[in-house]
């Protein structure tokens, strides 16, 4: 798979920092930044920020729920679903996100 110029670099991060990230949290070094977010919205703007990703494969279904949520951190989650979901499933419609 090919991947957009600077996509790494300016959305996803990378697997390492993700995970200390995690380590982070679970040791209580850093907390999440909990505020309301509109997780719907949320996802919409993770797929418009996904453009190269086939919008035949994704069924959109995304409704307005708002939770109190590390927004920055759930972005990449979605962000890093999505793109394994593209990169390790059969070419059929991917189902999710609301």
């Amino acid at each position: 798979m090919t991947w957009p110029p600077g996509w790494r670099r300016t959305r996803g991060g990378s697997t390492g920092s993700s995970l200390l990230d995690l380590d982070r949290l679970q040791r209580g070094v850093v907390e999440p930044a909990l505020g309301p977010t509109d997780v719907g919205a949320l996802a919409k703007s993770v797929l418009d920020g996904l453009e190269w990703l086939p919008r035949n494969r994704i069924h959109e279904d995304l409704g307005s729920v708002v939770v109190p949520i590390d927004a920055a951190k759930v972005e990449r989650i979605l962000e890093n679903l999505l793109v394994n979901a593209n990169r390790h499933t059969p070419r059929t419609p991917m189902s999710g996100c609301g």
